[in-house]
Order: C-alpha cells, then structure tokens, then sequence
C-alpha cells in the first residue's frame, strides 16, 4: 500500500472498506468459501493406532504451482523427537511431492527443485509442486501420516484432542471417519459442532469449514492409543466434559450476538473521508521517478523504520542492514564458515541506540567476541524453563523494534484511537470475540457479520499508513518520495547498468539502503547479473537463513514450553494439537 500515492490510498481504504458493507448484508456466506485453491472434498481416516490418511479434492480457480497441506506441529520425514509430532510417510500426487520439516531441511522427489521448495514453503509443509503449474481445475493429492500427541491420563481414562485444520483454504464439504477398533472410544466431542453417526466400530463427522475454520475432534478413551506422549493428570474425565460444557455454551452464545454495530459498518467510510479531510493532506512536491543516491545519510534502521512501509513499522530488514552497515563500517565481521554464521565484534565506539542494543546482543551470546548462530540456536534448544524461553524470546524480538518515528511524523493512528474511543467502547464485545475466539468458534465469522465487519474495516483502517490519517512534519514527506524512487531505482537493472562496477563503495551503500528498503534479495540478484563482485552479495542470504531458522527455532521452543505441559492436545475447543490445513501459491 505504501508504494501508492497518498489519494489512492485512501481510494483503496475507502473501497475495502465500503465493499465489506454489503457483505454485512448478505453475501457472507459466499466470501466463507471463496478462494484459490478451495477444497471440494475433503476426506479423513484416522485411526486411533496414530494412522491419519487424507484426501483432498483441490479446485483451482487460476494458475498455482504449490498445493499443500501445513501443519502447526513438527513435520518429520524418517527421524523422531522427544516432543509431540507428525511423521510423513507417503504424499500420493501425480507431480513433484515433496516436505520441508520443521527446521527448515527439505525433501522432495525431484532434487532440481529443492531450493526453490526451500524458499518458498512454509516449515511443516508437505505438498505437491507442479513446475508447469497447476491450471484452472481440480486435482487430487493424497497424505499418509503418524500422529505422535500429548495424551493426559489418569487411572481410568486417556484424553486425546486432534486438531486437523484451523489455517487453511475453505473445505466446502469434509468427512473424517474416526476407526475405533477395539472400542476404547468412551466420549467424542467435535469442535465445531458437527453431523456426527456411528456406523459399527467407526464414527464418521461431516460438514462444511470456511476459511481458517476449526476442525478437531476430542477423545475420552478407556484404553491408550499405540503412538503418543503420556503426560499424568488428574480428574481427566471431569476436566474433559466441563472444558466441553463451556465450549458448547459459548458456541450458543456467539450464535445469537446482535447487530448491534450495523450502523457503525455503513457510516465508517464517511468517518474516514472526514479524517482525512481534517487531518490528513500532505504538501504537494515534485520528485523525479528515479533518484540514483540516497536521499540523506540517515542509518539504515532509521530508514526501515520510517521509510520502508509505514513510517511506524521497524522490521527484521532493519536489523539486517544494520549488521550489513556494522560490517562496512568495521564495527564487526561478518564471516560464513563451515555451515555456521560467526559475527566478530571489532570496535564499539560511534555507536547510536539501536546499533548499541544489537552489538550488546551479539556481546551477550558471544564467546571470546564471536557470535556464532549455530551455537546461539543451539542454545535456544537447550532452554528447559519456561521463565527463561520467556526471557531469551523478549530479548530476541528487541531486535525487532525500534522507534523514532515521531519527531518525523504526526500519527494518524493516535488520533484515530481518540476519534473512535466511544465506538470502540460500544464494539468491545465483538473485536474481543473475533480476536481470541475465532479459533474456535467459526461460527463468529459467519453468523456474526456486522461485528466482524466493523471489526475488520478498523483493521484495515488502522493499518492503513500512519500518515495517511496524519501527515508528515516539515518537509520530511519530500524525503519520503525521494526514498521512494530510489527504491525504484535500485529495483530497475536499465538504470543501475549506467553506472560503473568500479566504485565498490557506492555498490555496497546501495545494497545496504536496499536491505533496510525490504528489497535487498532482489537487489543482490540485480548486482549479481551486472557481475558486481563485493563479498556481501553471497552474505546477505547467509544472514536471512540463519536468523530466519533461529527464529523458528525460538517459536518451537516458545510454544513447547508456554503451553501446557503436553505442548498442545488441551481440553476444549481450539486446544488439539496439529492444526495446520489446505493450501495453495
């Protein structure tokens, strides 16, 4: 949205917002199942022996190369952990199957393909990629899994609480047939509310899931499943029936909200009109369409922060690029050694707030000044104790945060928030259901339109660009075009080519300035094709890999150990352990 002029942003949030009236009114149903891929059928046998078969009958609407199932949980391929997990044994397609795990190692039936896998899947991703692409029909994909989840138990029951889906394309029919064998099946409770019939030994749910609807299904059995992790509670029947309870009357209740919030839907695109109008003009400047320098000698972070996207949004690329200028500047090494990403702290004297908070880091996870990311990720694997995951993730996300943004611009956002206190007040309710519940409760989006509605014009309104209900100060919104078509510039191989490959300096300024501008991979592979020869080209991916992989590694960590003791697989609706579902790109 941010490459968009300043009118059309508020063209484009003035439409979102307006087009979602009427679905208010009555086309909700449609946008429930709408979508490329959808899944027309959706088939499950699951076997209390671990076994899970699916089927999935994918409609594609235009041209995809990648249909997929993903999961929430760790995806194996011939290998075990000692936490919950899904073992793939088989994906029955008719082009090129393949996975990627859940530390990022990719599997697939055609090697030429696998760094492109790699790059574009999800980690717990199996699926099947078509290099030619996957045209306007439908196409079956079949999946053979092991299912290894938390089981509570005490001395007379086992719970087991399986969640098959709940982020994913819309299922506009699904059937899962339940085989219980040796009859151990004491109570079953599916979440949503679901067709459910018993037919001999086998119980067979069916019914429709919208996009990102839950699909899971709770146990009480008498008798352990083959595969599992056994964590011992007490009192798990009880647990298991009131946590169900409370599940079934809240789905009651979110059955029956009001419209309460109608009026707000149909009057809100008027509001932003008169926002804007009040607040929001810019001054008019006249900016060429390329810029070949950078615009001002502002530190890259600096930059991310303010110039990427919203003038209030700090991303990962500022840190990037801030390693990238560390490095230029001598400040640090940058080295790619043997598999492993070491940064070498040199010099600490010059330093700005943020570049201060990211050496003290790099310091603090340092041995003999060397920050090592394998070590580093290994010892976010060894972290044990709740407290201290808590502790490491918190230190981790400062590096994602910055600010500085407000002597730069007035906030639309904030004036915003005190224009629509009293309606927020009036909507709480809602946005409250809709942010923590849906997850469990699909039947908040379908049945309750105008809440959500509201709910999400809000969002769409607040994400819009904080200058675009405010404006920036002074003639900074001149530095911003500017920053804007230097972007362009460094985008566009006819205009970089003009220049000579001999000043290694300048080269390594652009990329830099090109990482804090979110485009540095793309920019790199420009460089390459113009035959640009500085080392941080091939060190740039190395920096994106192995922070993206510790980052993953932080959230497996985070998430083993801040729920509940079996990592998943808790009682009541939206608490199975999986998750995951149907997907195309």
């Amino acid at each position: 949205m941010e490459c968009l002029k300043e009118w059309q942003q508020l063209i484009l949030i003035l439409v979102l917002t307006s087009a979602l009236i009427p679905v208010a009114f009555g086309v909700n149903n449609i946008l429930e199942f709408y979508g490329n891929p959808v899944v027309d059928n959706y088939t499950a046998h699951l076997s209390l022996n671990g076994w899970l078969n699916e089927s999935y009958e994918y409609n594609v609407s235009s041209p995809l190369t990648m249909l997929y199932r993903v999961w929430n949980a760790p995806l194996l391929y011939n290998e075990t952990i000692n936490e919950p997990f899904i073992l793939l044994k088989d994906i029955d397609c008719s082009y090129v199957a393949y996975m990627k795990n859940y530390n990022g190692t990719v599997y697939t039936t055609d090697l030429k393909y696998a760094s492109l896998i790699e790059e574009k899947a999800y980690l717990n991703e199996a699926g099947c990629y078509n290099p030619d692409g996957f045209e306007r029909g439908v196409y079956h994909i079949n999946y053979s899994f092991i299912i290894f989840p938390p089981v509570h138990y005490d001395e007379q029951y086992y719970h087991m609480n399986i969640k098959l889906a709940d982020e994913h394309v819309a299922y506009r029919n699904f059937k899962i047939f339940i085989h219980d064998e040796n009859n151990s099946i004491y109570r079953i409770f599916p979440h949503p509310k679901m067709e459910l019939e018993k037919n001999g030994s086998m119980y067979i749910l069916s019914g429709k899931s919208p996009n990102n609807g839950l699909i899971e299904v709770e146990f009480l059995l008498t008798s352990p499943p083959q595969h599992g992790f056994m964590y011992r509670i007490d009192n798990v029947e009880e647990k298991t029936i009131n946590e169900n309870a409370k599940y079934y009357i809240m789905h009651t209740f979110f059955e029956y909200f009001s419209y309460a919030i109608a009026s707000l839907v149909v009057l809100f695109p008027l509001i932003l009109i008169l926002i804007y109008y009040l607040y929001g003009r810019e001054k008019k400047f006249v900016v060429p369409e390329y810029i070949s320098f950078v615009p001002a000698k502002r530190k890259p972070w600096l930059v991310n922060l303010l110039f990427k996207g919203d003038a209030c949004s700090f991303d990962r690329n500022g840190l990037y690029a801030t390693l990238l200028d560390l490095h230029r500047r001598k400040k640090i090494e940058i080295q790619h050694d043997e598999g492993d990403l070491k940064i070498k702290i040199l010099d600490k004297d010059g330093l700005d707030s943020y570049e201060r908070k990211v050496i003290s880091f790099l310091e603090r996870h340092s041995e003999n000044g060397i920050f090592s990311m394998n070590d580093f990720t290994e010892w976010i694997n060894g972290i044990t104790s709740e407290y201290e995951i808590k502790k490491a993730k918190e230190e981790m996300n400062k590096l994602y945060s910055a600010h500085g943004s407000e002597r730069f611009i007035v906030n639309g956002r904030k004036m915003m928030l005190k224009f629509f206190v009293s309606s927020i007040l009036l909507v709480i309710v809602s946005i409250a259901s809709y942010l923590f519940f849906h997850s469990s409760y699909p039947v908040t989006f379908s049945l309750l339109p105008f809440s959500i509605t509201f709910m999400i014009q809000s969002i769409i309104a607040t994400a819009a660009p904080s200058t675009l209900f405010g404006h920036w100060k002074k003639d900074y919104y001149k530095e911003k075009l500017e920053w804007d078509s230097f972007r362009k510039f460094l985008l566009d191989m006819a205009q970089l080519s003009k220049y000579g490959r001999e000043d290694m300096t300048m080269w390594k300024e652009w990329l830099i300035y090109a990482t804090a501008l979110g485009v540095g991979k793309k920019v790199a592979e420009e460089f390459k094709k113009l035959n640009i020869n500085i080392p941080e080209i091939d060190t740039l991916p190395y920096i994106y890999t192995y922070f993206a992989v510790a980052n993953s590694t932080m959230n497996r960590r985070y998430n083993a150990l801040t729920q509940s003791s079996s990592g998943g697989g808790g009682f009541g609706g939206g608490g199975g352990f999986g998750g995951g579902g149907a997907g195309g790109r």
